[in-house]
């Protein structure tokens, strides 16, 4: 494995030449092979299952409907909990490829394809930044990182606007690291300013928030080479993402006035509360929320997101760490981009972790950074036959095996890890994977073979080659993963069980008051059209005569302890709960959930 230590062009030798014309070319092949990636669940019909992905599709739909594009609604109600950009993004998309807004199918589609339109994008600017900081190499590997990332690709192939968040932070930390470089330009401060106001109506302060701890730790580093124009510009760049996102602010506070004190009590909730305030209907759902709240919750679920970069990252960072003299120094402006995005990756994460209300998505918001952190790591294996070359190739070898080992244990992981995951989240992972059975040798071989065959390109500084063989890899089986057969059965039972709610929720008598126990009630009102209410408000006195219907998805008859049963009609994947006024049961159940529902 070992090559003659000789002098050889570094992979950083086109470092600050990130918009040349070639560098543009490969970055927009990356991103347009990751939008097709993405783009395979919303042409193959995969319908929406999820609270965040309704709400955009139900305020979506009712400003096409309104005209009203500023109040974000739902069933007619202000719903003020997020700015509307993503929203927007999905009408307008609704506007090119959708003419009936009331089709579930087709606003499910248009609901999809902004996500993937972002993720494609922000892996298109962080390969273009990661040029300018890192050269051509450390650019195209940053892309690539961020194009494979299972959680990046897992969200951008669904409908959640958190896809958006994170083109808004890819662009606005590439735009500061840019802005902190010896010689920033105008043209990045306006970059940063109209990409920080994206986010801001995204997802309010968020963007700015992840930015302030780590350009105030940049700017007490690089005190020596600051000029005036650097406060100048990013001054600029604060000013004008103000003036991008505080017209809506603004309109949205004369039409609701509160508006935005309620998208603060939303921040607010987030921030101090663990669980929905709702109650918890379901095991599952507070099940569910117990493991939301743990410590480790983002531990675990940062690993798996950053797979299958996760054991390459941990083995380069302890190779670098590692003295190793006779290595070539990385540039300082370089070392500097690379310091200030594992700053910002750090500390959100810090941040993230203080947060009670923990969801996966969150982190969608350091994977850019992340990923040019990464790709800056990687950027300083660029001697072949170096030292520090030549002990990652042996990592890289020693994985293989292992890797291989452990992949061939496969079927026997389930019963090792039953006793040691007392919740059951790992094993349940274990038995899925351990389903291949024995396709774990072949698999094995090719873990070896892969990584050995990494391992020989990283002694010969061609890291980026090794990067690509990774994200081929992980390109193949998302493919894979959108198109199995499995997922396409499981997609087609469940349209058919979306018509036939539709149609039994037709039946039903407008006076009838509709209630949502699972799946929750934006998903529920975007797929019948009905206006549903939260469980919740069933405890509130009723008009005399006038009965309720509670959705449940699943064959579940037992609400808060009361046996429903005997009131439940069954059909398809859905239960639905008819109650008459007045009735004993309805009583019985108005007391279980106001017993259950949290106090403020």
């Amino acid at each position: 494995m070992s090559e003659p230590s000789s002098p050889a062009p570094s992979n950083g030798s086109t470092r600050g030449l990130g918009w040349r014309l070639i560098n543009v070319a490969l970055a927009a092949l990356i991103a347009l092979i990751a939008l097709v990636v993405y783009y395979l669940p919303a042409l193959a019909g995969r319908p929406l299952s999820d609270e965040s992905e309704a709400r955009v599709a139900v305020v979506t739909r009712e400003m096409l409907q309104s005209g009203d594009w500023v109040l974000p609604k739902i069933s007619g109600q202000p719903s003020v909990k997020e700015p509307p950009l993503s929203c927007w993004l999905a009408a307008l998309t609704c506007k090119v490829f959708v003419r009936d807004y009331n089709n579930t199918a087709a606003m499910t589609y248009a609901v999809q394809v902004p996500p993937a339109l972002c993720a494609a994008l922000a892996v298109f600017i962080v390969a273009l930044i990661g040029c300018s900081l890192f050269g051509r190499a450390g650019g195209l590997s940053a892309g690539l990182i961020l194009a494979a990332s299972r959680i990046v690709a897992l969200f951008a192939q669904s409908g959640y606007g958190d896809s958006t968040l994170m083109l808004a932070c890819a662009a606005s930390a590439g735009g500061i690291a840019l802005l902190l470089t010896e010689k920033p330009r105008l043209s990045a401060a306006l970059f940063t300013g109209f990409a920080l106001g994206a986010g801001i109506l995204t997802k309010g302060l968020v963007p700015l928030l992840l930015l302030v701890l780590p350009v105030a730790i940049e700017l007490l580093l690089r005190h020596k080479i600051l000029a005036w124009r650097h406060a100048v510009y990013l001054a600029l760049a604060l000013v004008i993402a103000l003036l991008v996102a505080a017209p809506w602010f603004i309109l949205v506070e004369r039409k609701n006035p509160g508006a935005i004190r309620e998208m603060a009590a939303e921040a607010s909730d987030t921030v101090y509360r663990s669980s929905e305030t709702a109650p918890r209907a379901t095991e599952l759902q507070a099940e569910q929320s117990s493991r939301n709240r743990g410590v480790f919750y983002y531990l675990y679920r940062g690993a798996l997101g950053f797979m299958p970069w996760t054991p390459l990252a941990a083995l380069a960072l302890l190779v670098v760490l590692w003295p190793a003299y006779g290595s070539n120094a990385t540039p300082s402006e370089s070392a500097s981009a690379s310091r200030f995005f594992a700053l910002y990756a750090g500390i959100g994460f810090l941040i993230l972790l203080m947060v009670q209300r923990k969801q996966p998505q969150y982190l969608l918001t350091l994977w850019p950074a992340l990923s040019l952190a990464a790709a800056g790591l990687f950027a300083r294996f660029n001697t072949p036959g170096g030292v520090r070359e030549e002990r990652m190739g042996w990592a890289l070898f020693a994985l293989s095996i292992a890797g291989a080992i452990f992949i061939c244990a496969a079927p026997l992981w389930p019963s090792l890890i039953s006793a040691l995951d007392k919740s059951g989240f790992v094993a349940t992972r274990a038995r899925e994977f351990a389903a291949i059975n024995w396709l774990a040798i072949p698999a094995a071989l090719v873990f070896f073979v892969v990584n050995y065959l990494c391992a020989r390109f990283w002694v010969h500084a061609r890291s980026v080659i090794a990067v690509s063989l990774y994200a081929a890899l992980a390109a193949a089986f998302l493919v894979y993963s959108a198109l199995r057969y499995s997922t396409r059965t499981q997609r087609d039972s469940t349209w058919a069980s979306i018509q036939q709610l539709q149609r039994e929720m037709a039946t039903q008598s407008p006076s009838i008051r509709l209630f949502a126990a699972e799946p929750d009630r934006t998903l529920a009102i975007f797929q019948t059209g009905k206006p549903f209410r939260e469980l919740a408000e069933f405890v509130k006195p009723a008009p005399e005569d006038s009965p309720a219907t509670i959705l449940i998805r699943g064959k579940q008859t037992h609400l808060l302890g009361v046996d429903l049963s005997n009131a439940a009609r069954e059909f398809d994947d859905y239960m639905l709960i008819e109650l008459p006024a007045g009735s004993p049961l309805e009583a019985k159940l108005r007391e279980a959930l106001a017993h259950a529902t949290p106090r403020p």
